[in-house]
């Protein structure tokens, strides 16, 4: 493949060739020569034009980069921040880690009050409530 750049100082030793060519007496073949000379300097242009309008959407497409990452900093910081917020409210909202065990009330048991054989008989018939649990 052709990489050449085609530069001024090319074109003008190419005008030099065709001046030459014209001295001699085909003017056919030189009308032809000049217009494929003219379609050259037409590519030439605007391959110059393409370049530049290339030059400029890369600066667009840059700075248009930098403009998303600033977007998308933004966008970061303000989810961290956010996530953050969640935190402390899910943090609000859950119950408290530890737990104290809380001992429900119990009435105590009646004790049956101990008397010995006589003294139970002896309560029997006289105060019988003094027999009772408590």
């Amino acid at each position: 493949m052709y990489n050449h750049i085609i530069t001024q100082d090319d074109i003008s030793l190419e005008k030099r060739y065709i001046q030459e060519y014209k001295k001699d007496k085909n003017p056919d073949l030189t009308n032809r020569i000049s217009s494929l000379e003219q379609a050259v300097m037409l590519l030439v242009e605007q391959n110059k034009n393409l370049a530049i309008t290339n030059q400029a959407l890369a600066k667009t497409t840059e700075s248009q980069g930098k403009r998303i990452e600033e977007q998308n900093k933004f966008i970061v910081t303000s989810l961290q921040a956010q996530n953050n917020h969640l935190k402390t409210i899910q943090l609000k909202l859950n119950p408290p880690q530890a737990t104290k065990q809380i001992e429900v009330w119990k009435p105590t048991e009646p004790t049956r009050p101990k008397y010995s054989t006589l003294q139970r008989i002896w309560y029997e018939v006289t105060n019988p409530e003094k027999l009772r649990a408590n």
